[in-house]
C-alpha cells in the first residue's frame, strides 16, 4: 500500500468528513512520532559517515518493504547496534519472505521477486537497488537472509565513525 492509498483507506474508515489534506497530516504525525522514537533508542556510539538523508533512505526502504510484504497483525522490527567496531542495522519481518534463489538478485535494478504482485502493491523495483548503492557507497555491507518461523532479515553494517563532537 503506497502513501495515496494509505490515506484513501484512512479516509474510507473515518468517514468523508476528513480530507485528503487532514488525512496525510495525521499521517505525517504518526511518522514523526515513531522517527522520535527510533532516534531516542538509538545507541550515542552509532555513529557513522553517512547523511540523514541516507540514513533515512535505507530504513525508510527496507521497513516500507516489510510493511509492505507483512500481513497485518505482522511485524516489521528494527535494531541499532555498535559490534565489534562496526554499526549494524536489523531490519527483519515475519512477512511472506524472500525465495532463496531470488535472494542473490533483490539488490538488482528493477528486480521483482513476484512480478503479479508487486503490480498489486505498487513500486518500482529500484527500493532495494538504491540501498543496496547507497550502503556500499558509504563502505557499509548489506546481506539478506530468511527468519526463523518465516519472514526476511536484512542487515547493514557500516564502519563505526567518531560521533562528532559540538562546542
Amino acid at each position: 500500500m503506497n502513501k495515496t492509498q494509505f490515506i484513501r483507506e484512512l479516509q474510507r474508515e473515518l468517514g468523508n468528513d476528513v480530507t485528503s489534506r487532514q488525512a496525510e497530516h495525521a499521517l505525517n504525525a504518526v511518522l514523526e512520532t515513531i522517527a522520535r522514537a527510533v532516534r531516542s533508542r538509538a545507541d550515542e556510539a552509532a555513529a557513522v559517515r553517512a547523511t540523514e538523508g541516507d540514513v533515512h533512505q535505507i530504513l525508510y526502504n527496507l521497513m516500507e518493504n516489510g510493511v509492505k510484504y507483512t500481513a497485518p497483525g505482522g511485524f516489521v522490527h528494527t535494531s541499532v547496534s555498535v559490534e565489534e567496531g562496526r554499526v549494524v542495522i536489523t531490519v527483519s519481518d515475519n512477512g511472506i519472505g524472500i525465495p532463496a534463489e531470488d535472494m542473490p538478485h533483490i539488490f538488482e535494478r528493477f528486480y521483482r521477486v513476484d512480478k503479479a504482485r508487486s503490480r498489486q502493491i505498487g513500486g518500482t523495483g529500484l527500493g532495494l537497488s538504491i540501498v543496496g548503492d547507497t550502503v556500499q557507497r558509504r563502505g557499509g555491507e548489506i546481506g539478506v537472509a530468511p527468519r526463523k518461523g518465516g519472514g526476511t532479515v536484512f542487515t547493514v553494517s557500516f564502519p563505526q565513525a567518531e560521533p562528532e563532537v559540538t562546542a
